[in-house]
């Protein structure tokens, strides 16, 4: 006999309603309940009839593509989410094709759609924010191709839905963070890493809103800091905070940089500033517990991953629209005791 509804229910210690709502992607739902009810379906076995008999009688399987950025721990996270959903689906006769995107170039991403583009029914990534990769998810729509963008947005395309955070409320929610943390004084530094993402000029765009509406006494300044920044200037940026006291915050809105530049601020023996970043990668949690990042606004990586192919496996066998354009995940807050 399968798992049932009411077994997940039973081991996650939530109502079978609560379980119906996350197995069909209904709102309503904590994204931290939702992971949690998730996994232990994976991990049961659990194989949802969520089109009918007539997806039994359906032989023609499909394929979606994957594209999002090379390994990251926040991608493997990501991963697990659509390895769940592909354990849950499989059996229909779905196939899951992931292309990982190294270098991080409109070029790059162009070139893996076009060499997918032929044999798949869907397609969800994490689109560089870019015009040729906007006009690609177009011309791939106008072909009758659904496709899903996941963590990071692009603007003005047709693509089906967006699946991640609110980018804006969560940098308004670091700035509220910083802003109260600082007593609404000091000069907050903002460092940048890529600036081709839409969701990251998104978070500083909330933040340094959030900053100027409701503490104007903080002063803002902005610095660029590439991935992979080394020798003369990661020496030059220990020198600028070892220098600069008058420094209070600094907000990082970029993951990918977060850990280096807490490791930069520990080297400048400046743990009195208060450091607000994105996700927990890499050395990130070590430099929570150790008291260089304050806090850290996490966005559930493994549900981004698993909405995307739920929506799109929706989408291609029952013909189901989502139910939302955007599908926000929660903005959750990281600090030393809730890690």
């Amino acid at each position: 006999m399968g798992v049932t509804i009411n077994d997940i229910a039973k081991k996650a210690k939530v109502s079978r309603g609560t379980v119906d709502k996350i197995l069909h992607n209904r709102p309503g739902v904590s994204d931290e309940v939702r992971a949690a009810v998730l996994q232990i379906a994976s991990e049961l076995g659990y194989k949802p009839n969520v089109v009918g008999k007539a997806l039994s009688h359906q032989k023609k399987p499909h394929k979606i593509g994957v594209i999002f950025p090379a390994k990251s721990v926040f991608f493997e996270q990501l991963q697990s989410g659509i390895d769940a959903a592909h354990r849950e689906y499989e059996d229909y006769g779905l196939v899951i094709e992931c292309r990982a995107m190294a270098p991080l170039l409109p070029s790059e991403q162009l070139r893996l759609i076009d060499s997918l583009r032929s044999e798949i029914s869907g397609l969800a990534l994490v689109p560089i924010n870019h015009a040729a990769v906007g006009e690609r998810i177009d011309e791939l729509v106008d072909e009758g191709l659904p496709v899903v963008t996941f963590n990071n947005d692009i603007k003005s395309s047709k693509r089906l839905c967006f699946i991640g955070q609110d980018a804006i409320n969560a940098g308004k929610t670091a700035g509220e963070l910083m802003g109260k943390t600082l007593g609404g004084q000091g000069r907050v530094i903002v460092i940048s890493g890529r600036v081709d993402m839409l969701h990251l000029s998104q978070r500083t765009e909330g933040f340094t809103s959030l900053i100027k509406e409701e503490f104007p006494d903080i002063e803002l300044e902005s610095m660029r800091a590439p991935h992979g920044v080394e020798g003369p200037l990661r020496r030059s940026m220990v020198s600028y905070f070892e220098k600069n006291k008058a420094v209070k915050g600094v907000f990082v809105p970029d993951g990918g940089i977060a850990g280096l530049i807490g490791r930069i601020i520990g080297e400048a023996g400046r743990k009195d500033i208060k450091v607000v970043v994105f996700d927990l990668l890499g050395d990130t949690k070590d430099l929570i517990m150790e008291g260089i990042i304050d806090f850290a606004i996490d966005q559930n990586p493994f549900e981004q991953g698993y909405r995307a192919i739920k929506v799109l496996f929706d989408y291609i066998y029952a013909k189901r629209e989502p139910e939302q354009e955007y599908q926000y995940t929660d903005i959750s807050v990281k600090m030393k005791y809730n890690l």
